[in-house]
Parts: structure tokens; sequence; C-alpha cells
């Protein structure tokens, strides 16, 4: 009886692990995959090359991006636009979610006159 009891402790606590391996996969996929999207959405959308930072945390995916000054004052709800695509597209990772808004640093130009 012993030994089953083992067994069993065994075999549970592998399918456990296994469980959690893959539900940790799936939603590392989604974030890549929404890494890759995202880009294209807000490009698409505001008409600007957004600087994106993804990050992926154990239970929690963080949205950095970023725009100019001008396009972050003529569009002024850009977080729920990002939030909209994230929980119509990837409604998993929307539970989760932070998203913040930053303005770019403008570059100088280095020409010489």
């Amino acid at each position: 009886m012993n030994k089953a009891v083992k067994t069993m402790l065994v075999l549970g606590g592998t399918a456990l692990a296994g469980y959690f391996a893959y539900t940790q996969y799936k939603s590392l996929n989604n974030a890549v995959k929404l890494d890759k999207s995202l880009h294209t959405f807000l490009k698409n959308l505001y008409g600007e090359e957004p600087e994106l930072v993804t990050i992926k945390a154990m239970n929690h995916i963080g949205i950095k991006a970023g725009f100019t000054k001008a396009v972050i004052e003529k569009y002024g709800d850009i977080e729920s636009g990002i939030r909209d695509y994230v929980q119509e597209y990837y409604p998993a990772l929307a539970k989760r979610l932070s998203v913040e808004i930053f303005a770019k640093a403008e570059e100088e130009s280095n020409e010489t006159v």
C-alpha cells in the first residue's frame, strides 16, 4: 500500500509540473506573438514607429510604449487602445497586463552647416 501511495504522489507531482510548464509555454508564446503584432498595429493606427518594450514575468505582462509628444497629445487614449487590442486578440494576457505610455526622447539632428 505504501508503494502505491508513493507512485500516485510521483505521478501527481509530474502531472502538476507538466501542466505548469505547458501554461507558461502558452503564455510566453502569446507574449511573443503580441510583441510582433502590436508593433504593426500601433504603427498603422498612429502613423508613427513606436518604441515598444514588452516585459514578461511569471504571471504578468508589462508593455511600455513610447511615442513623440505630438502623438501623445493628439491621441490621448493610447493606453486604452493597447488594452482593447490585447483584450480582443489575446484575452488570456489581458487579465495580467500593465500598460505605460512615455514620451520618446527627440533625436537631435547632426547636420553640418
